[in-house]
């Protein structure tokens, strides 16, 4: 079994869901928290798409190494630290 390792966001914004008026949906991936954030204000503001949860703040995350925290950081701190990873 795989031990976890990296950063679990909690209340963050990570990824962004489109889903048309015929049902269709478009996921349009992982993104870091400030570029979900960029986009949604964006399509709301610059092009009026409506926005469903949008969410407040950036989040935090809880890093683990080997199934252990080690430690529980706010957004900014997981930036400098640079510990900011892809998710699929």
């Amino acid at each position: 079994m795989a031990k976890k390792n990296g950063v679990l966001w909690e209340d963050s914004p990570i990824a962004i869901q489109i889903i048309t008026k015929s049902g269709k949906k478009i996921s349009l991936g992982y993104k870091p928290p400030s570029t979900v954030k960029e986009i949604v204000k964006v399509l709301n503001e610059h092009w009026s798409v409506r926005v469903v949860d949008p969410g407040t703040g950036m989040g935090r995350g809880t890093r683990y190494i080997d199934d252990k925290v080690v430690g529980e950081y706010s957004y900014e701190e997981i930036m400098k630290m640079n510990l900011f990873e892809w998710q699929e």
